[in-house]
């Protein structure tokens, strides 16, 4: 089921997480993930843990999303309200986990760390990201939109796509969403700034198509753009 990661109307109780803050039932339903990288430790719902441990693995991952997380900068579970308010926070039915917050402030300047890649991933997921408010930005802040159920599916289609060894359908085209398309996007961007330009959106659109086309042009490959084994191969974004 898709999630409308702009529903800010409902609340987490609404979508089946249990009472917040001040009455914060998660509090006896906590799983801790840690990172392998980093050692990164965030406490989450027991139905999220195993979204969020793809989720945060994959972020530090150098093939993945290559943004290493601070330890002492990262959480999840806090039984509070939101910040000068009686309204509880996402983090008080531990749906949310903040990344790096020194890094990525609460904040109307827009200088943050966490890249676009790793952004469009997380909301791929079903997470909405802080650093789409209108107005201030909460850089750090990704909170889960969906149900328990959501978070299972969620899980599962994040272990297809991002574990360790995890290979996309190919080929790539104007069919194709999700991560192995926004780090494609990244890839492109990152090795060949050129020509390629591109939204790190996870869509692959007429741009990203044309910006493929150019690099298989230049790599002495069939120029469909269309993004084939051998193709992602030649980026290093899979194994040969």
């Amino acid at each position: 089921m898709p999630i409308d990661l702009t529903d800010y109307a409902h609340t987490a109780a609404d979508r089946g997480w249990g009472s917040g803050w001040p009455n914060c039932v998660a509090g006896s339903d906590l799983a801790t993930v840690v990172s392998e990288r980093s050692g990164t430790s965030v406490a989450v719902r027991k139905a999220l843990a195993v979204l969020v441990d793809t989720l945060v693995d994959w972020t530090e991952r150098p093939e993945g999303g290559n943004y290493r997380l601070k330890p002492e900068q990262c959480g999840g579970f806090n039984c509070r309200p939101i910040d000068d308010t009686n309204v509880a926070s996402n983090h008080s039915w531990a749906v949310a986990v903040d990344l790096n917050w020194k890094d990525n402030p609460f904040s109307f300047d827009p200088q943050h760390t966490v890249t676009d890649l790793v952004a469009t991933v997380w909301k791929w997921c079903g997470f909405a990201w802080g650093g789409n408010y209108h107005g201030k930005k909460d850089w750090m802040h990704f909170e889960f939109m969906g149900t328990p159920a959501d978070a299972a599916e969620r899980a599962q289609a994040a272990l297809a796509e991002l574990a360790v060894g995890a290979v996309p359908a190919l080929p790539l085209n104007l069919d194709s969403a999700g991560p192995a398309v926004a780090m494609l996007q990244a890839r492109l961007n990152r090795d060949f700034p050129d020509f390629a330009h591109l939204v790190v959106d996870g869509d692959y659109g007429p741009k990203t198509k044309e910006a493929v086309r150019e690099f298989q042009r230049r790599a002495g490959l069939a120029d469909t753009g269309d993004a084939d084994r051998i193709t992602l191969e030649k980026l290093g974004l899979v194994s040969a």
